[in-house]
């Protein structure tokens, strides 16, 4: 399931889509796969959120 939601957001870290869209819809689809996370998953997004671009930065 992390690689899921890596995939879903990486498209909008990387500016590849507009930010109105993550906004709008993405952050939904996003928030879905989250729900679906189990200890694994959250133990791979700590793993790597020193490599994630956050938007606001």
């Amino acid at each position: 399931m992390y690689k899921k939601f890596d995939l879903c957001i990486s498209d909008f870290s990387d500016d590849i889509s507009p930010g109105d869209y993550w906004y709008d819809c993405a952050i939904i689809e996003a928030s879905e796969i989250l729900n679906h996370f189990n200890k694994s998953d959250w133990g791979s997004l700590f793993d790597n959120l020193s490599d994630k671009i956050f938007f606001g930065k």
